[in-house]
């Protein structure tokens, strides 16, 4: 079991009363409620990606209603996702606060699926944890790497797709040669020897849409 914790976080600063948080898996099951101490809290669970649901009691909910962390309901929620001892602030909305806009420019270019499937055509499986923080990074990177570069849909570069698949499945392995090298097997059978630095096999492909004048 790896150990959540953080604070219970509003636009004004830790929530002054704290509250009850609940912690649900993605298909909706229950899992246990966290130990909340004034704004911080604590929580054991597995490896795993959850949805959260805090619980304002009187008067604190008059103005932070009970709610899902991230989202309107649960099926919107943000996902929280614990890979060993993990330390997350929670942000808690007043009443007529609305969800937060993702910011500008982001773009899913690679999903934890897709890297399940680079790697060795692996099944969904919506608590690979590891697999979501390698599609958070990729995507992190990518768009730093395109920061400025008008894009309107993922769908117009193609290219940047395939190559975020194959920085995916390279950062995937890194957790099996921390100290050294290792390799994968692709979707076509090839044999893939893994990188230092998962973003620069695909660097070429980036620098194409990145930097004017090549093609």
């Amino acid at each position: 079991m790896s150990t959540l914790s953080g604070s219970l976080v509003t636009a004004s600063g830790p929530l002054a009363q704290g509250a009850p948080l609940h912690f649900f898996d993605l298909g909706g099951a229950f899992i246990g409620s966290a130990t909340v101490t004034a704004a911080a809290y604590t929580m054991a669970l597995a490896d795993g990606t959850y949805h959260a649901y805090v619980e304002p009691a009187s008067p604190t909910n008059l103005m932070y209603p009970a709610q899902w962390i991230g989202g309107d309901s649960q099926a919107t929620a943000e996902h929280i996702v614990v890979a060993g001892d993990t330390v997350r602030d929670l942000y808690v909305r007043y009443v007529g606060e609305p969800l937060p806009a993702p910011p500008d420019g982001a773009i899913e270019w690679v999903s934890a699926d897709e890297i399940r499937a680079q790697v060795g055509n692996l099944p969904p499986d919506p608590g690979d944890a590891w697999a979501m923080a390698c599609a958070d990074a990729v995507n992190a990177g990518i768009d730093r790497r395109l920061e400025g570069v008008e894009v309107l849909a993922r769908e117009d570069l193609p290219e940047v797709l395939w190559s975020a698949r194959t920085a995916g499945a390279e950062a995937y392995k890194r957790r099996e040669a921390v100290y050294g090298l290792t390799g994968y097997v692709d979707l076509q059978g090839a044999a893939i020897r893994v990188a230092r630095d998962y973003l620069e096999a695909i660097g070429p492909q980036l620098a194409r849409y990145a930097t004017r004048g090549i093609a």
